[in-house]
């Protein structure tokens, strides 16, 4: 081999779980449907579209995969030997006192060229003079969320990511066999189930996409956190599980519900994902996530008992038993079983929704201006309703729900959100004995 030859980049033959990506992003009436991204709010001034390319072409060398295209005929992903990053970046100057949610999502409908790598960047400014976003925006079969999120901080933080490469999941180890107490002794990790029905998803789909986002109360989730031992995530689930108990509170309470009893033990089928990509993340390219539903238990009315039905389900020896299993079948999968299962949990009679989490490194900054809040902006898979998407960054946390125009009154969802919080911090703090 010459040193020529090694200069090359490889090239990365489609996963399993890419095809499928594709495959899902032909079923909606757009491609835009499998899109996913980022809004990063910034203190200060905007940056000049100069300044910005000037600054990304600088700290593109730490993120390789930006410069990846796909080759569908081949169904593998290649460097792209015209990469221009200048013509991935957009600006749009908005309106004094615009909704951006609004216009990221208008953005998010825009096709992305596939003879190009799947991304871009947008400058979204003009609304505020004190503010200005950056929506980083992906085809799902290019990068899963994680990586998303890999490349934001390569390109706006310290980290590095390597040159991508393909994942050798054969010679991962066995999955963890050992099981908690309690446990159950068969845990397939899909769910078998018909979801009970569930009225926000009951309405016919119009097409249009709505975003709205809110920033939970950090302070309470940490006490909480704090007081039960119970991770952050954990936490917010349990409070989304009160919320959407909340929002649609007749199909948990109404006599035709069921007994007391029975309504205490019903639960909302979700999806989480589970990542199965390796630490180095294998330079964030390609969609490396697995699966595992859980049953929210917003049949309860008790915040406690809900926190005790999450936690059991997201327990870490599960979780990780889960992603082991995920990594040691991810390459055996044949590619028309995994898209029927896939086809299968976007049904809503399956899958209620799928909730995603994920965690940024502190301290992003683009040039000089700080990224004081990350937006996380989900697809939304042909046939659901919503989807939801949660980011902890920099102390705090922030959700958002993507949801068909045609699911009624997001934003009482997100005010349920916000007091479940606040009544899940009251419930654990009740019970701590008083300081003496």
């Amino acid at each position: 081999m010459t040193g020529e030859d090694q200069d090359v980049a490889p090239t990365v033959a489609f996963s399993v779980h890419d095809r499928v990506q594709q495959w899902l992003a032909g079923q909606g009436p757009d491609e835009s449907h499998m899109h996913i991204g980022m809004l990063l709010r910034l203190r200060g001034p905007a940056p000049t579209p100069p300044e910005l390319r000037e600054l990304l072409a600088a700290r593109a060398a730490s993120a390789p995969v930006l410069a990846y295209r796909p080759d569908w005929r081949e169904r593998r992903w290649t460097p792209d030997p015209g990469f221009d990053i200048a013509a991935h970046l957009h600006e749009r100057k908005l309106p004094e006192g615009a909704d951006v949610l609004a216009a990221a999502t208008a953005r998010m409908r825009r096709p992305l060229p596939d003879r190009r790598p799947l991304w871009d960047l947008t400058l979204l400014h003009g609304h505020r003079p004190d503010e200005h976003l950056l929506l980083y925006r992906n085809h799902h079969a290019f990068q899963d969320g994680m990586a998303m999120t890999a490349t934001l901080e390569a390109l706006f933080g310290r980290r590095r990511l390597g040159t991508p490469r393909h994942v050798p999941y054969q010679a991962a180890q066995r999955a963890r066999s050992t099981r908690a107490p309690g446990e159950p002794r068969w845990d397939p990790g899909v769910s078998l189930r018909r979801a009970p029905a569930w009225t926000p998803v009951s309405g016919p789909l119009t097409g249009r996409r709505v975003l709205h986002a809110v920033a939970l109360d950090a302070d309470l989730l940490r006490a909480t956190t704090s007081a039960t031992g119970a991770s952050l995530n954990q936490v917010c689930l349990a409070a989304l599980t009160a919320a959407l108990r909340t929002w649609s509170l007749p199909d948990w309470t109404s006599p035709t519900a069921g007994t007391a009893t029975g309504r205490r033990g019903r639960t909302l089928p979700v999806g989480i994902p589970v990542n199965l990509r390796p630490a180095d993340r294998a330079g964030a390219l390609g969609n490396h996530l697995g699966g595992l539903p859980i049953g929210l238990p917003c049949g309860d009315p008790d915040p406690l008992r809900q926190l005790r039905g999450v936690t059991e389900q997201t327990a870490a020896r599960r979780m990780l038993r889960h992603r082991d299993r995920g990594r040691a079948h991810f390459h055996r999968v044949p590619y028309p079983l995994l898209r029927a299962m896939c086809s299968w949990g976007a049904d809503p009679r399956r899958l209620a929704t799928t909730v995603t989490t994920v965690r940024v490194a502190p301290g992003l900054a683009v040039g000089g201006a700080p990224v004081v809040e990350m937006i996380p902006y989900p697809n939304l898979v042909p046939r659901q309703r919503l989807m939801v998407a949660m980011t902890q960054y920099g102390g705090g946390v922030t959700a958002s729900v993507l949801a068909d125009a045609g699911v009624p009154d997001l934003p009482a969802l997100h005010t349920a959100w916000q007091r479940a919080v606040t009544d899940l911090y009251a419930a654990t703090n009740s019970e701590r004995p008083a300081h003496r």
